[in-house]
This record gives C-alpha cells, sequence and structure tokens, in this order.
C-alpha cells in the first residue's frame, strides 16, 4: 500500500502552523484562498496595533514621531514595526534554512 496519499489527506487537516514548508505545503494560490478574511474591526485593531509598534520602533531608536525621515528610513521602521503584527494574525511566515559553508 503507498502511504503518500494518506500523508497528503493527513496533512489536509494538520496544525497549518506546522505544515508551512516541504512538500506536503500548500502552494502559494491554496494558502492564499484558505486565508480567511479580517473583519473591518479587526482590520482596525491590526492598523493600530501597528502605529504602536511604529512608535515603538522610533522610541528604540530614539528618533521623534514627527521628524521627517527620508524614505528608506522610514519604510525600514514601518517593516520592523510590521512584522510582529502580521506574525500574530497569521499573515506573515519565516521560514530560515540553514546552509552550510562550503569547504
Amino acid at each position: 500500500m503507498n502511504p503518500i496519499p494518506e500523508v497528503v489527506e493527513e496533512s489536509k487537516h494538520a496544525d497549518p502552523a506546522r505544515s508551512l514548508v516541504g512538500p506536503l505545503s500548500p502552494t502559494p494560490e491554496e494558502s492564499w484562498t484558505s486565508r480567511s478574511v479580517l473583519s473591518l474591526d479587526e482590520r482596525e485593531v491590526m492598523w493600530q496595533r501597528w502605529k504602536r509598534e511604529i512608535a515603538d520602533v522610533l522610541d528604540e531608536r530614539e528618533l521623534d514621531s514627527t521628524a521627517t525621515l527620508p524614505h528608506h528610513a522610514r519604510s525600514e521602521i514601518e517593516r520592523v514595526g510590521a512584522r510582529p503584527v502580521l506574525e500574530e494574525l497569521g499573515l506573515l511566515h519565516v521560514a530560515r534554512r540553514r546552509i552550510a559553508p562550503v569547504f
């Protein structure tokens, strides 16, 4: 008996956080179509949380929130602030692969 169909069927019902990578993981299209849509209230909470994260990053870097920053600096701060918010909502998954040095 071929165990692969059973593994594939089990992976469909597995915890989504555990099956993000590998040959049995969903395709980007499947991941996109299976995502949950945020309600307007959830979106508002997300934006408020993101703004708080940006304020925290500005405080950590001892920058004034009213200061005019270059585009690249502002974009970096926004990315750093967005990451924990998106990870918490399950909208961002970061997988790192260790690559052994070549000798």
